[in-house]
């Protein structure tokens, strides 16, 4: 790990910087300080020194030169902790959590070999976060906090100990699977990896959005039997899941509906209050806990909801969507205006019937036994 000069505000925001302490193999802990002057728009003159008197030099770096590097040996992260005492117990957890941990029980730890490190962390630090109530009031800017922005408030509400009131936050995951048990398992798990799926597929389902675009071809493909697994022949591989994003057939289209739904009712059914239920209780007074599980858990059921909506919505359009077998006529011109299946045969081809039997090819083919004239031999 290196740290560069990039510009200016690199240097200044520099400025009496104290570098951690340094483990050097077997040697005593190094306390490093560094130290800028004359800076410029593309240099600027670097002091070390160190903790003895005296002991310090002076370099000139130009932009983007390395001033410090951190070898990897004295980096703290997750494989340092999987490799520890707790790394057994931290297994799983998220990265930040494992770290977290670690720092904790080597700060209680009197041998700790991080123990230069750990006795220079500050026990509190002036971030505008920790202040409360009216020191708050007095400050004169405002900080912004920008947290991932493909996180549920489920997943905020783990990692970071709250929820936002961003539509954009509530939503669902929808599991999907293809099932080892498939017959046609091994065709399916190759055309669910050639467009970027895998045999268990997660798609998050945001409140008041449309649907994930590729929701639909996969569970076509995971439904996908009977008399359409034509299409996992080798031949359509290219073009299948350009076929997935439309219906294949009525069948299909129904079993995934009612699969879909089956699922949204179950999921439903698990919750122990209703959506008014918990409307109610978010007008109380809750403690802080309380009311993150309140408001996660009813929207987690209006985007269940929503999804229920989309696919009886669905069901109710079944006679009514084109299906490829459909598409597939019309490209032959096999379709009429009304939608009407054509049966007919070309012009040539009723001409060819009819000179089948004015022009005839034969071929003499000796019989396998001797064939007699009885009105000859009487003549005779």
């Amino acid at each position: 790990m290196s740290w560069r000069i990039f510009n200016n505000q690199d240097i200044l925001s520099a400025q009496g910087l104290i570098w951690k302490r340094l483990l050097r193999g077997a040697y005593s802990p190094l306390s490093v300080g560094v130290s800028f002057s004359e800076v410029s728009q593309d240099s600027c003159k670097a002091w070390f020194g160190t903790s003895r008197p005296g002991a310090g030099s002076t370099e000139r770096y130009s932009r983007n030169e390395v001033v410090l590097e951190t070898p990897k040996k004295l980096w703290i992260n997750p494989d340092v902790v999987a490799a520890s005492e707790i790394g057994n117990v931290c297994s799983g957890l998220k990265p930040w959590v494992s770290l977290a941990l670690f720092l904790i029980r080597e700060k209680f730890k009197e041998d700790s070999t991080w123990r230069p490190y750990l006795d220079v962390l500050p026990e509190s630090t002036n971030s505008t976060i920790f202040c409360a109530g009216q020191k708050k009031s007095l400050l004169n800017f405002k900080v912004l906090v920008q947290y991932n922005l493909n996180m549920s408030n489920a997943e905020l509400a783990v990692d970071y100990g709250f929820i936002e009131a961003k539509t954009d936050r509530n939503m669902y995951t929808l599991t999907l699977q293809i099932s080892e048990s498939d017959p046609f398992f091994s065709d399916k798990l190759d055309i669910a990896e050639t467009n970027g799926l895998r045999e268990i597929a997660d798609f998050d389902i945001v409140l008041g959005n449309p649907l994930p675009p590729t929701l639909l071809p996969y569970l076509r493909l995971v439904a996908l039997g009977g008399t359409n697994v034509f299409l996992l022949e080798s031949i359509f591989r290219n073009t299948i899941w350009g076929h997935l994003e439309l219906p294949v057939s009525r069948a299909n289209e129904e079993l995934i509906c009612r699969v879909v739904r089956d699922a949204c009712k179950s999921a439903l059914s698990g919750y122990h209050t209703t959506i008014e239920e918990d409307e109610k209780l978010k007008r109380k007074e809750l403690n802080p806990r309380l009311e993150i599980a309140v408001g996660i858990r009813a929207e987690e059921k209006k985007v269940l909801q929503q999804i229920d909506e989309i696919f009886k919505q669905r069901q109710s359009e079944l006679d009514e969507l084109e299906y490829y077998q459909e598409r597939r006529l019309k490209d032959l011109g096999l379709v009429g205006e009304q939608g009407e299946i054509i049966f007919w045969e070309s012009k040539l081809e009723n001409e060819h019937l009819n000179n089948v039997g004015k022009y005839r090819a034969f071929k003499s083919v000796p019989l396998p036994f001797t064939y007699y004239d009885t009105d000859a031999d009487k003549d005779d």
